[in-house]
């Protein structure tokens, strides 16, 4: 009977003990720290004048930033390419400009938050990125439209500098051409923005594509279309009197490269109604008015934006110019989304005529004009000969 006491008294001493020797010696538990990603890569992005909101270019290139690279919306991304837009998983930084002495100091303050690559939007930016890149060896940009400039004013590529140049001539060709083969009028309009040798581009393009499938509307060497600019890319209230004056001598169908003030010859043709379209620009802006928006002439900034950005991640950025045209890619009219039975119902081989003009420049065979010249009349003459119409009408 007192063995069997001690007994349980020696258990019990060597419960407690062992408990108490492993509140002693257990380990303390490991509190882990919340793993914090880092963004891949920063993105710095200087708007051209017109800023966010123009619904063309400055928000094509926010759209390569913002909702392609940075977010990996695919609602936003053309069929064509769902293959090949991923998110980049980047952290973007914007900073809107509204005029052009914005340009250096705003593409200044992001060199020096030492971001890895910053994307200036426009040609009018072309000084500000040679001053900044010069600064700043050590940061990578990125010109839309543009190539940097010297205070010279020459062409200096610089070892961090990285140019995208579009044809756009070729796509304003295209719509040019949907437009001779769709007016009711034979009389045929074009808005453009500031007066500058890169909107002549758009001008010359479209010209030219009237000349080839309707003679009658684009008059010799495209003086039959009528013509006026805004001289502001920011203002649709000028866009809008711009239209309103070409509409009312006639004219049923016009092609606008004029930025944000391009909306106002947009409102201008829904508000016309029936029998009135705008031709649209950079962005597919054909849901801007449907049915009243007859293309779209799509500039792939976007793209050009969101490649630009992928080269730094893969670590294959270099200085250099790439032009993207109908043959890369860069360059092309909508999907027509809410026009396309229209087209259908004037004339079934109309969409045909368009691709067989695009196979056309794509081989080689068709040559764009992209220049506009200047006469005593105060005309934009196009000095270009129209492809055989067997070529593209069969």
């Amino acid at each position: 009977r007192e063995m069997k006491k001690w007994v349980w008294i020696l258990i019990a001493a060597l419960v407690v003990g062992g408990g108490a020797l492993y509140y002693v010696t257990r380990p303390e538990p490991v509190v882990e720290e919340p793993v914090v990603e880092e963004p891949a890569l920063r993105i710095g992005l200087v708007t051209s004048v017109g800023g966010r909101g123009d619904k063309s270019f400055n928000d094509a290139a926010l759209r390569g930033l913002e909702l392609w690279a940075a977010g990996g919306d695919l609602a936003t991304v053309p069929e064509f390419l769902k293959g090949e837009i991923k998110s980049l998983g980047v952290e973007p930084r914007v900073i809107e400009s509204r005029v052009v002495e914005d340009f250096y100091p705003n593409l200044r303050t992001l060199a020096e938050e030492g971001l890895d690559l910053i994307v200036a939007v426009g040609f009018l930016q072309s000084e500000a990125v040679y001053k900044v890149a010069k600064e700043f060896p050590d940061v990578k940009f990125m010109i839309i439209d543009g190539l940097p400039t010297n205070p010279e004013g020459e062409v200096e590529m610089l070892p961090n500098t990285q140019a995208y140049l579009f044809r756009e001539n070729e796509g304003s060709f295209l719509v040019g051409a949907l437009a001779g083969l769709m007016t009711e009028t034979n009389k045929v309009g074009f808005v453009g923005g500031m007066d500058i040798f890169i909107i002549h581009r758009f001008e010359a393009g479209y010209k030219a594509g009237v000349m080839t499938t309707n003679p009658e509307a684009a008059g010799p060497e495209g003086r039959g279309v009528l013509v006026d600019y805004t001289g502001d890319f920011r203002d649709p209230l000028k866009g809008a009197a711009s239209a309103k004056a070409i509409f009312g001598k006639e004219a049923d169908i016009i092609f606008a490269a004029a930025g944000a003030s391009g909306i106002g010859v947009i409102d201008t043709a829904r508000d016309m109604g029936e029998g009135y379209f705008a031709i649209g620009v950079d962005s597919d802006q054909d849901w801007m008015a449907p049915g009243r928006v007859l293309t779209s002439m799509l500039k792939m900034v976007d793209l050009a934006v969101y490649r630009s950005i992928e080269s730094v991640l893969n670590e294959t950025y270099k200085a250099e110019i790439i032009v993207l045209g109908v043959k890369e890619g860069g360059v092309d009219i909508s999907p027509l989304t809410y026009t396309k039975d229209m087209i259908m119902a004037k004339d079934p081989q109309i969409l045909d005529h368009i691709a067989n003009l695009k196979q056309l420049i794509i081989e080689g065979t068709l040559v764009v004009p992209d220049e506009t010249k200047i006469d005593p009349t105060g005309d934009r003459p196009v000095i270009f000969t129209p492809p055989a119409t067997e070529l593209w009408k069969k």
